[in-house]
This record gives structure tokens, C-alpha cells and sequence, in this order.
């Protein structure tokens, strides 16, 4: 596997699971970069504008994250970087069975990636 392929696939999985802080002049929760994403498409134009801040900041440090990782996984021999590297995004993915995930100024029941999903933000 590439380092460019590794790379995103670890960014991709970092998207879906890694739980960020989502602000709105106050903690408003935790939640992964496709969320933020898809609260951008809904609401005003102030809202969508507010998603698009987060996702300037979260998405550039999420992929340098990987790109870090990719390169020290880089360093090791192909089929051990192949392994090393799922077990990279397999580890990431468990994070969405942890309930750490939710949205409530201040206070929310926090719930694990899969029930945020199912219930939706509403």
C-alpha cells in the first residue's frame, strides 16, 4: 500500500469517527467531520458558513495527522505496512462504538457513532 494510499485512507477513517469539539460560542458537542459536513448543508447561510469554519480547521489538521502517520508507517516493510495500516483504521473505526458523540449546547447524552447516526441530530 502507498503512503498516498495510506494516507487517506486513515483521513477517511479519522472523518467518520474521530469525534472533534463542535462549537457554537460554547461547546455544543462532539462530533466527526462527516457530521459537520452535513450540517453544512442545512440551515441559513450563517449556519452553513459556521459548518465551513470547522471544516477549514478540522480537515487540514485531520489529513496531516494521517500524512504523519502515513509516513512512520512508510518506514516499515510492505506487507507489515499493509497490516500495521488496517489495524491503524480498524482502531480509528472502534472509536465509533465508544459514546462519545452528541450535540446539546452545554449538555447532551453522550452515545455511541452508530446511535447518533440512527437517531439523527434532531
Amino acid at each position: 500500500m502507498s503512503q498516498r494510499a495510506t494516507t487517506w485512507l486513515l483521513f477517511a477513517a479519522m472523518a467518520v469517527t474521530v469525534p472533534l469539539p463542535y462549537f457554537m460560542f460554547v461547546i455544543a458537542g462532539l462530533l466527526p467531520l462527516v457530521v459537520v459536513l452535513w450540517l453544512m448543508t442545512t440551515g441559513g447561510w450563517g449556519f452553513k458558513l459556521f459548518n465551513a469554519i470547522h471544516l477549514v480547521i478540522y480537515a487540514p489538521l485531520l489529513y496531516m495527522l494521517a500524512w504523519f502517520l502515513a509516513r512512520r508507517l512508510g518506514a516499515l516493510p510492505a506487507r507489515v505496512r499493509t497490516l500495521a495500516t488496517l489495524a491503524c483504521a480498524l482502531a480509528i473505526g472502534a472509536l465509533g462504538a465508544l459514546p462519545l458523540y452528541g450535540v446539546g449546547h452545554n449538555v447532551y447524552t453522550p452515545v455511541n457513532l452508530y446511535r447518533l447516526f440512527q437517531r439523527g441530530l434532531g
